[in-house]
């Protein structure tokens, strides 16, 4: 899976979300399609503007963990993205936010 190495400011009026799931893969499988059905799902979730965007995924198969760091305006638009997937059997353990950028005169 491919990790961006540039740095990632985060969108007023968006946070940026820790979000930890559990997801079940076949040994030796290519993990492209994790990202690519991420990707799919963003362009997807109508009504979101500006749209969640996937800053990066990493599998860890020893624990059939994945965990992504996701931007997007809240962590409800996070769990709608991740219900959008089509990952098979993919089940939400948590999200945090860890980077908040509010609008401006919002606090």
């Amino acid at each position: 899976m491919k990790t961006r190495r540039e740095p990632v400011s985060v969108r007023v009026g968006s946070q940026c979300c820790l979000v930890e799931l559990t997801l079940r893969v076949l040994a030796g499988s290519d993990l492209t399609w994790i990202t690519e059905s991420l990707a799919a799902a963003c362009q997807r979730l109508d009504g979101s503007r500006p749209r969640p965007r996937v800053i990066s995924a990493v599998y860890i198969p020893e624990d059939s963990q994945l965990m992504c760091v996701v931007e997007a305006a809240s962590s409800e638009e996070v769990q709608r993205l991740f219900e959008m997937t089509l990952l098979p059997s993919v089940r939400i353990r948590d999200v945090v936010a860890v980077a908040v950028n509010p609008r401006p005169g919002r606090r």
